[in-house]
C-alpha cells in the first residue's frame, strides 16, 4: 500500500493532520478489523509492521495481520506468519496456537488442526481460548467422520468435561453437548442421544442451540420409531426455526417432519408437509427432494391423475423455476408409465393402440428438458425414457440415438444397463447385428456386480446374442451364447428357446445332423419342455433337410399322432403330406393335402397345400383342373406370396390349355395388384409376353398388338438383373426372328442377333438360356441367307469337351440344323460326322439319326460313282 494511501485512510478513521504516533496508528488497525474490513486491515497491519519493526505492539500487530489473512482466505500465509512469530508472540501466544489452529482447520487438514487446537490445550489451561479449542478439537474428528473420537474427547473425564463444570451455560459448552449428542446419534445410539439432549435442560441456549436441541431429539425418536414424541419435538423445531427467520432451518424440520409422517403411513399428510418445501427461496436440493416426495407419496396413495395435475399446475406457475427439469421429467415419466399400463390390451390389427396425447405430452417434456436444461442431472434418464417412447412408436433408429445418449450419460447403474439393453434392441431390429452382439456383451461383461440387471437381463441378452449371431451366419457364437444359457440359467425360459434356434439354424445352414444331436439332448434333458412338440418337429425337418424321406414320414407320422392337439399339427401335417409325396405315393399326398385342407382351413397352409394341388395337376397336364385349384387358394387367405403363386400357377395352366385371354387376365390381375412383390411382376410379365407372343402366332397377319404387347412385356423384364431377365433377352430375340421370318424384315434380324447376344453376354444366364440364344443366333444367320455363320453357331453347340455341360433339347435342334445346312451344299460326309457327334451326345436320336445317316450315305456313294 502506497504512503499516501496508508496516510487517506488514517485521516478516514478519525487522524489529524500533525504526525500521528505507532500507538495511534496500531489502535487505527484495530478498529478497521473490528469493522470486519479485513482487506484493509491486513494492508494496514502489513504497512505498520514494515514501518515500526521493533514495535512494543509488533505481537499483537502480527496476530491480527494473520488473523485478518485467515478472514481473507489465505491461512496458508497466515500460519507461515505466526508459527514464524511464535518464539516472540509473550502473552499472545495461547491466541497464536489457536489461530495456527484455525489456519489449518480453513485448509481442511482436520488431524493437523486437532493437534495444534490440543497444543492449546496443554500449553494454556488459563487461557480464555482453552475451552473454544477443547470443542475445536473435537469438531476436527467430527468433520472426519470419526465419531468414536468425538465421543471419547466429549465424555466424562476429559479435557472439554472438566473445563465446563464451571461454565455451564458457555456457548462452547452448550456446543460440545450438541455435538457429542449428534456423535452417539451417528453411532446408532438413539437412548444415550435423547439423555444427552436432556441434559442441555435449564441451560441458558440461544434459539439456534435450542432449535439444534429439538432437531437432534426429533431424529433420535424418529429413528427409534416413536413418532408420536418424534412428531412433537419436530413441530418444536419447526417452530423455533420459524421464530429465528431462518429459512435452511425451517425446511430441515418440515422435512424430517413429513419423512416421520410417510413413515407413520399419514401420506396425505406428508404430501402437504414436504410442499411446504416448494418455497423459492430453498436450496435447490431440497425443493427437488420435496417435489419428488410429495409426487411419490400422492401417487402411492392411488391419486396418479392428483400427481399429473400437481406437477401440470407446478410447471405453469414455475416457468422459470430451477426444479423445473425434475417437474418436467417426473411428469414425462408418469405419462410414460400410463402408457405401460395399458399394455397391448388394445390392438388394431395386431398392433397396440396407445394414446397418442399421452405418449405426445411424455415426449414433449422429454425433449423440453433435453434442450431448456442441458446441465440437469436427470438428462440421461430423460434420453432413456425418451428411447422408449420412440420403441413405443416402432421408430427404432430416433430410439437408438437416444438410448446412445442414455448410455454415455448415465453412470453405471441399473438405468444404464437398461438403456444398453434396449440400444442393442434396436440395432438388431435395424439390421445391425454385429453391434447388437457387441452392446449385449458389454452388458454382460459391465453388469455382473448388479443383480437387477443380470437377473432380468443376462438370459435374455444371450438369448438375443444366439438370434443376432444365427442372422449374421456366426454360428459358432450362437453356439457359445447358448452354452452359456445352459450353464447360468438352466431354467430360464430362454434355455430351451436358445438349443432350438441354435438347432434350427444349424439345420437351415446345412448341418442336419449336429442339428438332430442337439435337437436330441434338448428332448433329453427338457421332456416336458412347452417347446417339446416344436423340437421334436425341428428333429423331423432335419430328416427333410437331408432327403431321408421315408425317416421323415416315420417321423410325421408319430408326430401326429402324439401331439393331437398342438397348435403345430397342421405344419406336421404338411410336412407328413409332403414326405408321402416324395416316397413315390402321389396319391395318397394329394389324399392328405385335401384333408389337411379340410380340418385346417384357417391356417396359412392349408392355402399353401391348395397351391401344391394346383402344381400337382399341372404336372400331370390336367390344366383344367390345375387352374381350377389354384382358383380356390384365394378362399383360404394365403399370404401375399402364395396368392401370387397360386395367381401365376393358374395363368400357366390357362396359357397351356391355350385359353390365351384367360391367361392374359391372370397375369395383369398380379401385374396390377399394388401390393405385389417386384419378382412376381417380373414373372406375370414374362407370362403375359409369352401369351401375347403366342395369340399373335396363331394369326400373326391380323395382330400385330399382340406382337408388340410380347415385345413390351419382355422389355419390362429384361431390366431384372437376374435369370429372368436374361431368358426375357432370349424371349425376345424369338418374337423378332419370328416376325422377320413372316413379315421378311432384315431390321427385326438385326434386333434379333441384339438380343440372342445381350443373352450371351449376360453373367446371369443359366446353360438351358444360353443353349437358346445360341441356337437362335443360328437361325437368324440361317434366314438371313448366311449358312457359314449359320454353321459356326450350331457348331457351337455341338462341339464340347468331355465333361463340360449342354443342354440336349439346344443340341438335338442344333445338331440337326447344322447337318442339313451341310446337305444343302451337298457336303454328305461332313453332315455324317455332324449326325456322328450328334449320336454320341444324345444316344436316345439313334433311330432317326441312322436312318439321316443312311440316306447321307447314300448320297455320297451316288456322289463318288
Amino acid at each position: 500500500m502506497s504512503r499516501l494511501l496508508f496516510i487517506f485512510l488514517l485521516t478516514c478513521y478519525g487522524a489529524v493532520a500533525a504526525p500521528i504516533g505507532e500507538t495511534r496508528a496500531f489502535r487505527i488497525g484495530i478498529e478497521i478489523f473490528r469493522d470486519r474490513k479485513y482487506d484493509v486491515a491486513e494492508q494496514t497491519f502489513s504497512e505498520f509492521l514494515a514501518r515500526y519493526p521493533d514495535s512494543e505492539f509488533r505481537a499483537e500487530a502480527v496476530l491480527y495481520h494473520a488473523k485478518a489473512r485467515v478472514h481473507l482466505k489465505d491461512p496458508g500465509f497466515a500460519i507461515e506468519l505466526l508459527e514464524k512469530e511464535l518464539p516472540q508472540a509473550g502473552s499472545y501466544a495461547d491466541q497464536y496456537r489457536y489461530w495456527i489452529a484455525e489456519a489449518f482447520f480453513q485448509t481442511g487438514k482436520f488431524e493437523v488442526a486437532s493437534e495444534k487446537f490440543a497444543d492449546v490445550v496443554r500449553n494454556h489451561m488459563d487461557s480464555p481460548l482453552v475451552l473454544e479449542s477443547a470443542y475445536n478439537k473435537a469438531l476436527c474428528f467430527a468433520k472426519l467422520n470419526k465419531w468414536q473420537t468425538v465421543i471419547e474427547l466429549l465424555g466424562p473425564d476429559r479435557s472439554f468435561s472438566k473445563l465446563t463444570e464451571s461454565k455451564p451455560n458457555d456457548r462452547f459448552t452448550i456446543q460440545g453437548l450438541l455435538l457429542l449428542a449428534e456423535a452417539l446419534f451417528v453411532e446408532k445410539r438413539f437412548v444415550e442421544t435423547e439423555k444427552q439432549l436432556a441434559s442441555l435442560a435449564g441451560r441458558t441456549m440461544d434459539a439456534n442451540a435450542q432449535w439444534r436441541q429439538q432437531f437432534l431429539l426429533t431424529r433420535a425418536q424418529f429413528a427409534q420409531r416413536n413418532f408420536d414424541a418424534a412428531l412433537g419435538s419436530s413441530s418444536n423445531a419447526v417452530s423455533l426455526a420459524k421464530s429465528m427467520g431462518q429459512q435452511r432451518q425451517i425446511a430441515d424440520s418440515t422435512q424430517v417432519q413429513a419423512e416421520i409422517l410417510e413413515s407413520a403411513g399419514r401420506l396425505a399428510e406428508a404430501v402437504e408437509i414436504y410442499e411446504q418445501n416448494l418455497a423459492p427461496a430453498l436450496p435447490n436440493g431440497m425443493r427437488r427432494q420435496a417435489l419428488f416426495k410429495a409426487i411419490q407419496l400422492t401417487i402411492a396413495q392411488d391419486k396418479t391423475p392428483e400427481a399429473i395435475v400437481k406437477l401440470e399446475q407446478f410447471v405453469a406457475q414455475n416457468t422459470n423455476d430451477t426444479t423445473l427439469d425434475l417437474a418436467l421429467f417426473t411428469l414425462g415419466e408418469l405419462r410414460l408409465k400410463q402408457i405401460f399400463a395399458l399394455g397391448d390390451t388394445v390392438k388394431s390389427n395386431g398392433v397396440p393402440v396407445i394414446s397418442s396425447n399421452l405418449l405426445q405430452s411424455a415426449l414433449t417434456n422429454f425433449s423440453v428438458v433435453i434442450s431448456n436444461f442441458p446441465q440437469s442431472d436427470l438428462l440421461g434418464k430423460t434420453y432413456l425414457n425418451r428411447g422408449w417412447c420412440r420403441w413405443i412408436e416402432e421408430k427404432y433408429p430416433e430410439a437408438q440415438t437416444n438410448f446412445l445418449e442414455a448410455v454415455t450419460r448415465l453412470p453405471i447403474s441399473e438405468e444404464q444397463g437398461i438403456a444398453r439393453f434396449k440400444l442393442a434392441d434396436t440395432l438388431f431390429l435395424t439390421g445391425d447385428y454385429s453391434g447388437a452382439v457387441s452392446n449385449y456383451n458389454v452388458l454382460i461383461r459391465d453388469f455382473a456386480e448388479y443383480p437387477a440387471v443380470k437377473g432380468t437381463l443376462f438370459d435374455q441378452a444371450l438369448y438375443q446374442i444366439v438370434r443376432a449371431s444365427l442372422q449374421n451366419d456366426d454360428a459358432a457364437v450362437a453356439r457359445e451364447a447358448m452354452f452359456r444359457i445352459l450353464e447360468w440359467y438352466p431354467n430360464s425360459g430362454f434355455a430351451d428357446r436358445s438349443v432350438l434356434l441354435v438347432g434350427l439354424g444349424l439345420n437351415r445352414k446345412g448341418s442336419p445332423a449336429q442339428a438332430r444331436a442337439l435337437f436330441a439332448g434338448f428332448l433329453e434333458k427338457w421332456p416336458d419342455s412347452m417347446l417339446a412338440p416344436e423340437v421334436q418337429l425341428a428333429l423331423t425337418q432335419t430328416h427333410v433337410r437331408e432327403g431321408e424321406w421315408a425317416e421323415a414320414l416315420t417321423s410325421f407320422e408319430n408326430w401326429t399322432t402324439t401331439f393331437t392337439n398342438s397348435p403345430l399339427l397342421a405344419q406336421a401335417e404338411f410336412g407328413r403330406a409332403l414326405a408321402t409325396y416324395h416316397t413315390g405315393m402321389e396319391t395318397n399326398a394329394l389324399k392328405l393335402f385335401t384333408e389337411l385342407i379340410i380340418r385346417h382351413s384357417t391356417n396359412q397352409l392349408a392355402a399353401v397345400a391348395q397351391n401344391w394341388i394346383g402344381d400337382f395337376y399341372f404336372n400331370r397336364e390336367d390344366y383344367a383342373l390345375a387352374e381350377e385349384n389354384y382358383q380356390l387358394v384365394s378362399k383360404l387367405n394365403p399370404t401375399l406370396e402364395v396368392a401370387c403363386q397360386a395367381k401365376i400357377g393358374g395363368a400357366r395352366a390357362a396359357f397351356k390349355r391355350e385359353d390365351f385371354p384367360k391367361a392374359r387376365i391372370h397375369f395383369l390381375s398380379v401385374i396390377n395388384e399394388t401390393n405385389t412383390p417386384p419378382r412376381f411382376v417380373a414373372e406375370a410379365y414374362f407370362g403375359l409376353g409369352d401369351t401375347d407372343f403366342s395369340q399373335f402366332l396363331i394369326d400373326a397377319q391380323n395382330t400385330p398388338e399382340d406382337f408388340r404387347g410380347a415385345v413390351q412385356a419382355f422389355s419390362r423384364v429384361t431390366k431384372e438383373t437376374n435369370a429372368l431377365g436374361a431368358l426375357a433377352w432370349g424371349r425376345l430375340g424369338e418374337c423378332h426372328l419370328q416376325w422377320a421370318n413372316i413379315f421378311k424384315e432384315n431390321s427385326s434380324y438385326e434386333s434379333a442377333t441384339s438380343a440372342f447376344q445381350q443373352v450371351l453376354d449376360s453373367p446371369v444366364a443359366d446353360l438351358p438360356t444360353r443353349s437358346l440364344a445360341r441356337l437362335g443366333m443360328g437361325k437368324v444367320f440361317e434366314a438371313a441367307g448366311q449358312p457359314k455363320v449359320a454353321w459356326g453357331h450350331y457348331a457351337k453347340l455341338l462341339y464340347v469337351d468331355d465333361n463340360e455341360d449342354f443342354d440336349i433339347k439346344c443340341v438335338k435342334e442344333a445338331g440337326l440344323a447344322a447337318a442339313k445346312l451341310c446337305e444343302n451344299e451337298g457336303q454328305w460326309e461332313q453332315a455324317m460326322n455332324v449326325y456322328r457327334r450328334l449320336l454320341a451326345l444324345v444316344p436316345s436320336l439313334k433311330p432317326a439319326v441312322e436312318k439321316k445317316m443312311a440316306s447321307a450315305r447314300a448320297n455320297l456313294d451316288a456322289v463318288r460313282n
